[in-house]
């Protein structure tokens, strides 16, 4: 007994000390790191996809959300099919293509970007010219300097950096010394001294570098344009999914100066190239980047168009929202007294896509949302429709109006416990709700009540068998009460009822065409929970043993080749595990057997029929049980191929054909084939398999029509 004391003790002390440990490396992985005393230097303002930042001080990363601020010694990376666009303080833009990574040093003299991998751009455009920082990308032993410029860098390689200048000039520093580059040319740099310098003759006009196009739609046709080329070259436009041109998703021919391509949202490169018919020398433009946005237009949420406020005392709390934009790093909220907008009373920047103003008084009202967005390329700046609101003060505010359920209704057991009851009313101005359900109507014996500061609360709760009553409250920022509405009553049942609805009970089924099996489809109303449904078919009302059975999540379930015979179904509902919660009545059906085909006494197969003293062409066949009529038609072979003489429906078991100028020596065939309708309908519900007899014609017994075998050419002699 001390041994097993003593070994409980040690892993009891084991458990302890692993358990604790492992609480301290999740808490050490996942926690947010403390920024207070670091230096915020900028603001992510537009991300897309998979970002993520290291702290100086921290080895783990994190991802980064749009907004998010960034701090000095920050390090920045993307993924693949990622971006993430960065304004300094100074104003400085600097997007972050995918799969890239840099890091941020900012300092009174001059900010350092540490260019790792990827591609990145330098804008300067909103750069104030006083005092501006020189910023310097420092990648290996390179580094580029640039004040009031836009270049662009990439790195394909270990050994290989790539710089285009896009405005202004740069300065480029290697082991070899300092080269000035200008706008429209290009640097390669290999390895640390190996520097050449390129013109570009191919001069690229729009998208400019770096642009972000929106669109509400799935695609946008994007015009691209240059200037103009030579007359002895002939040109390509070239677009691709990633900067080397490994994925080009079209390559097209071009003359003139611009062509439309249709693109959907993502991240694209494009550029130009040129061949001289005479000299066959090729020349290639700077590489651009594109991203196409999907930005769906702005919806306005809450309040909705035409909504009012009551109040009394102090102006009403009203909670506004739209739906977010996914290039706006802020919104603009307009409230005026005009629908034109103008006559403005509130006028406020929020940083999300929502927030709650208590300034509006008694009067009506116009609202709407704009974007704010700070990516440069972007001249399209979003604007809502305009809503309406009205604000009204009293004295007595009116009690809610109950609108769901409806009174007297019945609600299963199975649905307010597993998925919840949705209870609806109107309120006028009222910031809150109190719901209240009892058993009795003066509500004397509570079972259960909730608050909403919206119209509506879900009840998940499970209440016995029984009838119940509720009503609802209103409540004023003082707590002050209005009267409780006109209350309604409930029945709770045991059970969620399944009702059948096809085949009906007693149905009787047929196969379709020739077919011996019937093709059955079964049908049934939904329960209001999500689960799944099993259909069981069976030979005896007591399911003995099942026929058939699936399981299936419509309300439906078909079934092919039903032998003839008669047939019990059900429906049993599951829960998500399988549990069987309710089941369904019980339906019997028949399904006939088909038809076969019918017994045909004259003509027969091989019959040579004389025509020569008669006035009529007589068809008969052997009568049949549950046969509605019989169509028999009637065609004469020639030359292998046969053609339709007569068609005729029978309600008998003879038919007389008596257009003898239809008829004609030689070959015939007569088809017959028996239908049964059901319960009188024009529909067919059954047929048979058609008998097919030939036979022959002619005048005279053994007398048949010569044929004459002429040939093609005749000789006249």
């Amino acid at each position: 007994m001390r041994f097993f004391n003593g070994n409980f003790l040690v892993i009891g002390i084991g458990s302890v000390i692993v358990t604790t440990f492992s609480l301290l490396l999740y808490f050490d992985l996942n926690r947010k790191v403390n920024v207070a005393e670091a230096q915020e230097v900028g603001t992510i303002t537009f991300k897309r996809e998979v970002a993520q930042r290291k702290y100086s001080s921290e080895v783990v990363w994190e991802e980064i959300e749009q907004n998010a601020p960034v701090y000095n010694y920050d390090s920045i990376r993307t993924a693949n099919l990622s971006e993430a666009v960065i304004h300094l303080k100074d104003g400085t833009e600097i997007a972050v293509n995918e799969n890239s990574l840099i890091m941020v040093i900012y300092s009174e003299e001059q900010i350092d970007v540490q260019f790792s991998r990827g591609s990145v751009m330098a804008k300067r455009v909103n750069v104030e010219s006083r005092d501006i920082k020189k910023l310097n990308i420092k990648s290996g032993s390179t580094t580029v300097s640039i004040e009031k410029s836009d270049v662009n860098l990439s790195r394909t390689g270990k050994e290989e950096l790539n710089l285009t200048v896009n405005r202004g000039n740069a300065k480029i520093n290697t082991l070899s010394g300092e080269k000035v580059v200008k706008k429209d040319q290009k640097v390669v740099v290999t390895g640390d001294k190996d520097l050449k310098v390129y013109t570009l003759n191919l001069k690229l006009i729009a998208p400019s570098p770096n642009s972000y196009i929106t669109t509400p739609s799935a695609s946008k046709n994007i015009t691209f344009s240059w200037q103009p080329i030579g007359g002895d070259q002939t040109a390509f436009l070239e677009v691709s999914r990633d900067n080397a041109f490994g994925t080009v998703i079209t390559r097209r021919g071009v003359s003139g100066d611009s062509s439309t391509l249709p693109l959907r949202s993502g991240i694209y490169y494009w550029r130009l190239t040129a061949k001289n018919r005479k000299t066959g020398k090729t020349e290639m433009s700077e590489v651009r980047r594109l991203s196409v946005v999907r930005d769906d237009p702005l919806r306005l949420i809450w309040p909705g168009n035409g909504a009012s406020f009551v109040y009394k005392k102090s102006p009403p709390l009203i909670h506004f929202k739209w739906s977010e934009s996914t290039i706006a790093n802020g919104y603009r909220l307009i409230i005026a007294r005009k629908p034109s907008m103008k006559d403005i009373v509130t006028d406020l920047r929020v940083p999300g896509n929502s927030i709650a103003v208590r300034s509006l008084t008694k009067g009506v009202y116009y609202w709407r949302i704009s974007e704010i967005v700070s990516l440069s390329g972007v001249n399209e700046v979003k604007q809502s429709e305009v809503y309406k609101l009205s604000v009204d003060e009293r004295d007595l505010l009116q009690p809610p109006e109950l609108t769901y359920p409806p009174d007297d209704e019945t609600l299963s057991r199975l649905l307010l416990q597993r998925k919840g009851v949705t209870f609806t009313w109107k309120r006028e101005g009222i910031p809150e709700s109190r719901i209240y359900i009892a058993k009795d109507s003066r509500f004397s014996a509570l079972v259960y009540s909730g608050a909403s500061k919206t119209n509506f609360l879900k009840v998940q709760k499970e209440l016995p068998k029984g009838r119940y009553y509720w009503k609802v409250a209103g409540f004023i920022e003082n707590r002050e009460a209005t009267e409780s509405s006109v209350a309604r009553s409930f029945t709770i049942t045991d059970k969620e009822t399944i009702r059948l609805v096809s085949p009906v009970n007693g149905s009787v089924l047929s196969p379709e065409g020739e077919k011996r099996g019937a093709r059955v489809r079964f049908s049934w109303e939904k329960v209001r929970i999500s689960g799944k449904y099993r259909l069981q078919i069976s030979r005896d009302r007591g399911f003995g043993r099942h026929y058939k059975k699936s399981t299936v999540q419509a309300s439906f379930s078909v079934m092919d080749n039903l032998d003839p015979g008669e047939y019990y179904w059900r429906i049993s509902f599951l829960d998500d595990d399988g549990t069987e919660l309710t089941k369904s009545t019980v339906y019997s059906f028949v399904v006939r057997d088909r038809l076969e085909a019918p017994v045909v006494i004259s003509p027969r197969n091989g019959d040579v029929v004389d025509m020569q003293d008669r006035d009529e062409l007589s068809f008969q066949w052997k009568p049949m049980d549950d046969v509605t009529f019989y169509r028999m038609q009637l065609y004469q072979i020639k030359g292998g191929k046969s053609s339709l003489v007569l068609s005729r429906r029978v309600d008998g078991n003879s038919f007389e054909m008596r257009a003898l100028d239809k008829l004609d020596i030689g070959k015939f065939r007569w088809t017959l084939q028996a239908f049964d309708t059901s319960g009188g309908s024009k529909r067919k519900a059954r047929m048979s398999p058609a008998a097919r007899m030939n036979f022959t014609i002619t005048l005279g017994k053994g007398r048949i029509k010569p044929e004459l075998d002429i040939p093609q050419k005749l000789y006249i002699e």
